[in-house]
């Protein structure tokens, strides 16, 4: 297993800890496809990578941790999301955190989610 696949399941694992019990507990995933019958979820999708080399060291990443709601975006599924954005808020230094969509299902409306990018380094 890769290097950013572990970390990427360590972060998950890690924040699932962190929230263990509180009122906004989701589900937190690291693969899409068990982001399709769990949302609204948190997903810890593949970083994006600063310069640098993982075979020979460390490298800045960034998360893009992708917030969905269980449907399309509307005013509801918008509201469905904040207590999650602030529980990642809370766990994680992030840098961004932005309104979007995203496409679980070919042919299908993309939910409406947030997507927060987190600095880390492997």
């Amino acid at each position: 297993m890769g290097r950013r696949y572990e970390r990427a399941e360590f972060l998950a694992g890690e924040f699932r800890a962190a929230i263990a019990g509180d009122p906004a507990e989701r589900p937190v995933v690291v693969d899409v496809a068990d982001a399709l019958g769990n949302a609204p979820c948190v997903l810890f999708t593949p970083p994006r990578s600063g310069a640098g080399r993982l075979g020979s060291g460390s490298v800045d990443v960034e998360w893009r941790v992708v917030i969905l709601s269980s449907g399309p975006p509307t005013f509801s599924s918008w509201q469905e999301l904040d207590d999650l954005v602030e529980l990642v808020e809370r766990e994680f230094p992030t840098t961004s955190v932005e309104p979007g969509v995203y496409p679980l299902v070919a042919g299908q409306e993309p939910h409406a989610c947030y997507v927060v990018t987190i600095p880390d380094t492997l």
